[in-house]
């Protein structure tokens, strides 16, 4: 279960009892107290009964299972911004766990893997996914930050000049460089021109495509 937004409508409400929106791993949306600590809904034909998870809600598969899709749906969950809040979503057929451990048991799953979209403005799904290494993780994401070697186009905030770098990392030490940004954190710059880039936001007026 993952605990989405407060329902302020719903009647229950009392000032010591807060309902909030809870997404089941089934797929229903359902509005229960902010202390429940049930795992699933068990509403309206729940295909996640505690009977048939039994065994694997604690197993590591259903733990990135669980971690993806709190990316997607959970407004407070780490890497949100980047990830559901950035328009990523997870297929239909990964909304059942069961599929999801399919998919991953018959593509090279192994304990100690991490699951890696192969292209990072494309959703999570069968043909999308990998599972590598945490190594392998870390050296994609060096490659440009986020995962990809696609080349990274700084728009002047003047929007009359271009320039293009190869890497997230290349254009990140450009603008340090050349004194362009306030942030003194490298990690903070290359994070937001990634997360920005194809977007209309910009970073101290830059933009990136």
């Amino acid at each position: 279960m993952i605990k989405l937004e407060r329902n302020r409508e719903d009647t229950r409400q009392t000032s010591e009892r807060q309902y909030y929106w809870f997404l089941c791993d089934c797929g229903n949306k359902v509005s229960m107290r902010s202390d429940c600590k049930k795992n699933f809904c068990n509403q309206n034909n729940c295909e996640f009964s505690e009977r048939i998870m039994h065994g694997k809600s604690k197993t590591p598969l259903y733990r990135t299972w669980e971690g993806m899709r709190a990316r997607i749906y959970n407004k407070n969950a780490n890497g949100y911004s980047t990830y559901g809040g950035n328009g990523i979503k997870i297929c239909e057929e990964w909304q059942m766990f069961e599929n999801f451990e399919k998919w991953s048991l018959e593509n090279g799953w192994e304990k100690g893997l991490t699951i890696d979209r192969i292209k990072i403005e494309k959703d999570y799904s069968p043909d999308n996914c990998r599972w590598i290494t945490r190594v392998e993780n870390t050296n994609y994401q060096h490659k440009d930050g986020h995962g990809t070697s696609k080349q990274i186009l700084l728009i002047y905030p003047c929007k009359t000049k271009e320039k293009l770098f190869s890497t997230i990392k290349e254009c990140t030490n450009y603008l340090f460089d050349n004194d362009l940004v306030k942030s003194r954190s490298f990690k903070t710059v290359s994070t937001c021109i990634s997360k920005y880039k194809n977007t209309e936001k910009d970073y101290f007026g830059w933009t990136f495509k």
